[in-house]
């Protein structure tokens, strides 16, 4: 690799446009790979896992990250929804999580059980109009 694309190579992996999977110890060479949202997500669930505490702990450690935080407070929606994805993967003890125990982990249980109970607003038969959320996503 000449200069310019070792060059080019670090700029994407400390941009987090590429992933650095190997490399020597005085960084002659490297081993990238492109990232992808998937296993980058799961980079960052084991990193504050392995850390021990919660992202918004780990982020106000690494202000340094020059992290955009949004104009509406996008990152602060994530985060909850993060945390609620992986209260729920704690409960079901597998990879994925239903609709049903994501909701129960998102939101207050008032809250959750008022949402167990409603019906849609939208309906494409009158069999479906009489079913609650809770039946529409037992499965």
């Amino acid at each position: 690799m000449d200069g310019t694309a070792r060059d080019i190579t670090f700029a994407q992996v400390e941009r987090h446009m590429r992933l650095c999977i190997a490399t020597t110890a005085e960084l002659e060479k490297m081993i990238t790979i492109p990232g992808s949202e998937p296993l980058l997500a799961e980079a960052a669930y084991q990193l504050v896992k392995d850390a021990q505490m919660n992202p918004v702990q780990h982020l106000v450690q690494h202000l340094d990250l020059n992290i955009y935080r949004g104009r509406r407070d996008e990152l602060a929606a994530a985060l909850l929804i993060m945390q609620a994805y992986d209260a729920a993967r704690v409960v079901s003890g597998r990879r994925w999580v239903s609709v049903v125990n994501f909701m129960e982990a998102l939101l207050p249980a008032s809250e959750y059980d008022t949402l167990l109970q409603s019906g849609p607003t939208f309906w494409h038969s009158e069999h479906n109009k009489k079913m609650t959320f809770e039946a529409i996503f037992k499965d």
